[in-house]
């Protein structure tokens, strides 16, 4: 079976299309955490969704939802993700041998490029993610 792509992606670059796939990510793991408190401390003032493993150092890891859950703005803006007790406290949510496996992709994944083609493919799957999460939240 072949996706069509929408007609408003056809014509992006990947430079373009990035910042939409970052957007449509970010709204499904706020989804998908919505009542769950922050990853790292516990709060429920919940607003960001925190990678664990950092866009900008592990570019591969930008969209792998294990590694992406829903923290406080001072765990995740002031506090640089908290990652003490991110790690801890992500390893009761997701389990060690889930952790393991993100510690290694991280190690695989450090210089991912993206293409066109995975980026249009991530923003459907995360457009249908999002209207999963809010039926299943209503």
């Amino acid at each position: 079976m072949e996706l069509e792509i929408p007609k408003r992606y056809k014509n992006k670059s990947v430079a373009q299309l990035l910042p939409i796939a970052q957007d449509w990510f970010n709204k499904m793991i706020r989804l998908r955490d919505k009542n769950k408190p922050c990853i790292s401390c516990g709060s429920w003032n919940t607003s960001d969704a925190s990678h664990f493993y950092s866009r900008g150092n592990y570019p591969g890891m930008r969209f792998v939802e294990d590694n992406v859950h829903l923290s406080c703005a001072k765990c995740n803006r002031f506090l640089h993700g908290n990652l003490l007790e991110y790690r801890r406290l992500l390893i009761r949510k997701i389990g060690i041998e889930r952790v393991e496996k993100l510690e290694w992709m991280s190690i695989s994944n450090r210089s991912k490029k993206w293409t066109r083609w995975e980026l249009i493919v991530i923003i459907l799957e995360c457009q249908s993610k999002c209207k999963i999460y809010e039926l299943s939240n209503n």
